[in-house]
């Protein structure tokens, strides 16, 4: 997790994120599926796990918890492994915002915290796992609203290619020539870094809201 660390700039999985301070991060491996969740959900991060047992929705767990589906042939290994990393953002974003600045905050907007969350998939080595969700997006582009409030194949294709491009383009303002550069990993801090650490949601945030239409 080092790099997704020093993407975030988080100093490690210290503080808010280590929930219950056992120096480790748990991860529940399982196939069962309940009444209502999808057989084809690789894996989740569930905010309720980490919520203390007098919340009424806390699940009782108390912990930094990732669920994934166990690899198999159904789930291969490098699907499981960019599943970890995407729910690790979403595990990172409820820690930084609601365990890290009280009650009063509030969860980052639902477009936005997905498209953080492919996007890191794709930056720390696992993009293939994006393939479907750009070619939705881009089969359904006329009809899909990048922060609307539907959480479907296309809106995540297109928030993270909204935020690749944002990368991209301070990459190469940074002298990066390919994809491959060190400079990409510098810039998606730049650009991801400010998202994690800000209290406001969506385009609230103050570097997406200072951007120009044309920048948009």
């Amino acid at each position: 997790l080092s790099d997704q660390h020093n993407i975030f700039g988080l100093d490690g999985h210290l503080g808010t994120l280590d929930h219950n301070a056992d120096g480790a991060i748990t991860l529940a491996f399982s196939n069962f599926s309940s009444a209502g969740v999808s057989r084809s959900v690789a894996g989740f991060f569930d905010y309720r796990d980490m919520l203390p047992a007098s919340d009424a929705e806390a699940t009782g767990n108390e912990m930094d918890i990732l669920w994934s589906r166990t690899p198999g042939p159904s789930n291969p290994r490098v699907q499981t492994v960019a599943t970890l990393a995407h729910e690790y953002s979403h595990l990172a974003s409820f820690a930084k915002r609601i365990s890290g600045q009280g009650a009063s905050a509030s969860q980052e907007a639902l477009w936005l915290d997905e498209g953080i969350a492919h996007a890191m998939e794709d930056l720390l080595g696992w993009g293939p796992s994006n393939v479907d969700s750009v070619e939705q997006a881009l089969s359904n582009w006329p009809d899909t609203a990048l922060a609307g409030p539907n959480d479907d194949v296309s809106n995540r294709g297109m928030a993270y290619l909204f935020l690749r491009h944002l990368i991209d383009t301070k990459a190469k303002s940074l002298g990066a020539t390919s994809a491959n550069d060190s400079e990409v990993l510098t810039a998606a801090n730049l650009v991801l870094a400010p998202l994690l650490s800000s209290a406001a949601v969506g385009f609230e945030h103050p570097s997406l809201a200072g951007m120009s239409d044309t920048q948009h």
